[in-house]
């Protein structure tokens, strides 16, 4: 986010104050998938300690199924009324400025299915106590971001979007390369197929019960 707010303003004021607006929410969003992420991971940790790697796996299914949901529920309130949202909040704002910002907000809202893929598979390395996969991906992800809005806004000369569409390619790539990492049956935690997607009301209610509370703590200082 920081980097589109810099690199986009060889576009111009208006670009760089909507691409700030959006990003205040897009903070929120990422926090509130994060501390689900979160959540998901503890849980796991816990049935890893007790020796029941089994129900840790299922467990990692359940998180990647709830962050996906909450994030597909973002998203679709972005995209069906982002710009009013933007009103809601910025009212006074330059027409502009909510112009640059709702374009923003209307390609960066198709990343969060993918955001919330990647925010699961790291939570999930990191429970195994492996960062450095989170680390890597993370650095994949920042790298073809910052190289796509060079080549989107320096050399293709394009307004927002050309901030937005990197930001969506390079969460797209993240999430695909982290949940083939999760698939790897040689971790301690994995996901082996379709059967540990299914909703099961104990480990959702269990993930729920660290994640909501984290996210609401975790968003308090933004959502002000």
């Amino acid at each position: 986010g920081m980097v589109d707010v810099v690199m986009v303003a060889a576009v111009g004021e208006a670009a760089v104050s909507g691409v700030a607006l959006v990003d205040s929410i897009s903070i929120l969003i990422i926090q509130l998938l994060s501390a689900l992420a979160t959540g998901g991971a503890v849980v796991c940790s816990q049935y890893m300690g007790k020796k029941q790697s089994r129900s840790a796996c299922h467990a990692a299914g359940q998180l990647i199924l709830i962050t996906a949901a909450f994030a597909l529920l973002f998203a679709s309130v972005a995209l069906l009324g982002g710009r009013h949202l933007l009103k809601l909040i910025f009212g006074r704002a330059e027409a502009a400025v909510l112009d640059n910002g709702a374009s923003y907000f209307r390609i960066t809202a198709l990343s969060y299915l993918f955001l919330a893929l990647y925010n699961s598979g790291a939570a999930l390395f990191r429970s195994m106590g492996n960062s450095r996969v989170s680390m890597a991906v993370s650095l994949v992800m920042n790298g073809v971001n910052v190289a796509g809005n060079a080549i989107c806004i320096y050399g293709l000369h394009m307004g927002v979007e050309g901030v937005a569409i990197p930001t969506l390619a390079s969460r797209v790539i993240a999430a695909i390369l982290m949940m083939a990492l999760v698939r790897d049956p040689d971790n301690p935690i994995h996901v082996s197929g379709i059967h540990d997607l299914i909703p099961h009301g104990g480990t959702i209610k269990k993930i729920l019960g660290v994640g909501v509370p984290s996210g609401l703590e975790n968003g308090m200082f933004q959502f002000g």
